[in-house]
């Protein structure tokens, strides 16, 4: 029988194309609309049962993928609607950390609002834990440090994140001498400490006779921040393929905001390497660790180690390979009707 799929996703997801969450989306609404099942995609403008009146009529859904855990009212909708559907959420990172790591406690009342908008979300995600049938994380330390503990157990795997076709294709024979910052075009604490790291690490950079352009793109000028001579400012960049054929690295040099960070994977994808907070180096799945630096401070000694680790990191092929091989298998094992899948040999998956 041909499966019949149902994959839901909020609307900002379809309104931002270069947030990591509408290129994660993409590669699932790749793959599902390549296999010949019957597939309906819902752009929910809010966790309400209603979003799912919108579907064709007569059409029955056999599996459901949910994006964002918050959903927890459209799954158990989609529960009561399809009880023979298998119901799988992903989730894009762990939403409560997230909120607590960015948020700003300038006042009470801002702390309070806060408080609740992070155990609004842990609320979401516990009910969403006893709604669906599988959850699939972006990053595998979160089965273990999360979603156990909400009574999840076996029925959470690692479903990798997959960059553009066009950006794992930006592999290419052009000089790489470009160490890159995309902080996103978003003003927030994470990026203005994201880029304040990279051009502290630039100017001790260049002091130290390194001789790569170091670049900042999107538009960073209303943020205040500034910026000297030694860092370029490339401002939006309409072709990152091409952009990132010349870069030799990313710099995601900035601790804050919890969880998996889609740059570093475009980085790998695209041929290049990442240089990253030794926080967020820690939290890396495996595969992806052996093309990453972590950069502890910038000072001469730690500069020179980074400059000859990022001349030693290996091929990307390796990382991709195994990535795809996880994504293609986790989801044929959904369209399969939800065989648990299993943990990769020497991955960090195990819940």
């Amino acid at each position: 029988m041909v499966a019949s799929i149902l994959h839901i996703a909020p609307s900002h997801v379809d309104l931002r194309p270069g947030q990591g969450s509408h290129k994660d989306v993409a590669a699932r609404r790749d793959y599902l609309m390549a296999t010949g099942a019957r597939y309906v995609y819902v752009s929910a403008t809010g966790d309400e049962p209603s979003e799912l009146d919108r579907l064709p009529g007569g059409f029955v859904a056999s599996h459901v993928l949910i994006e964002y855990s918050y959903l927890h009212r459209v799954a158990r909708e989609a529960r009561r609607r399809f009880p023979d559907a298998f119901i799988a959420v992903r989730a894009h990172n762990i939403e409560p950390l997230h909120e607590w790591d960015l948020s700003e406690w300038s006042t009470p009342i801002v702390g309070l609002r806060n408080l609740y908008g992070i155990f609004r979300l842990l609320g979401c995600d516990w009910r969403t834990a006893r709604t669906v049938d599988h959850i699939y994380v972006i990053a595998p330390n979160e089965a273990r440090s999360y979603w156990r503990w909400l009574g999840v157990g076996g029925r959470v795997s690692w479903l990798p994140y997959i960059s553009p076709p066009e950006l794992r294709q930006a592999a290419g024979s052009a000089a790489r001498n470009v160490i890159a910052c995309l902080p996103g075009g978003a003003r927030s604490q994470r990026t203005i400490d994201l880029v304040n790291r990279f051009v502290r690490f630039a100017v001790a950079a260049r002091g130290a006779g390194w001789s790569e352009r170091f670049v900042i793109t999107g538009d960073i000028a209303p943020w205040g921040i500034e910026v000297p001579p030694t860092v370029e400012r490339a401002g939006y960049v309409d072709d990152l393929p091409s952009f990132y054929r010349s870069v030799k690295a990313v710099a995601v040099l900035s601790p804050l905001g919890y969880g998996f960070k889609t740059t570093i994977a475009d980085a790998i994808w695209s041929g290049a390497k990442a240089l990253v907070h030794p926080a967020i180096g820690a939290e890396l799945p495996e595969e992806l660790v052996p093309y990453c630096v972590s950069v502890r401070s910038p000072c001469l000694s730690e500069l020179e180690r980074t400059r000859q680790a990022l001349r030693a990191a290996p091929s990307r092929d390796g990382a991709c390979d195994a990535l795809m091989r996880r994504f293609e298998r986790e989801m044929r094992r959904f369209i399969a009707g939800g065989v648990l899948a299993e943990p990769a040999p020497g991955s960090r998956t195990q819940a």
